[in-house]
């Protein structure tokens, strides 16, 4: 069961979960000293789950067409750009 494809996959979300979980405990007291309001930091976490809600269904039904490899790729790449920006 644990095979090539597993472990990557695997990784892959583990950095994801990383990422998050290490900015999420920050972003707010960041933007506060930016001095953003309480409501644009709550505008900000709920784009992202917005966006995911809007895109999920339709990157599914893509993939199912062109396959599922192009998509993780162009995701991670796509992760990867937003980490490092």
């Amino acid at each position: 069961m644990i095979n090539r494809t597993f472990v990557v996959l695997a990784f892959a979300m583990f950095m994801a979960a990383l990422g998050l979980g290490m900015v999420t405990p920050i972003l707010p007291v960041h933007a506060r000293s930016l001095g953003a309001t309480g409501a644009q930091v709550g505008l900000t976490f709920s784009a992202f789950a917005l966006t995911q809600v809007f895109i999920s269904p339709w990157s599914g039904r893509l993939a199912d067409r062109f396959g599922r490899k192009p998509f993780l790729i162009v995701g991670m790449l796509t992760y990867a750009a937003a980490a490092v920006g």
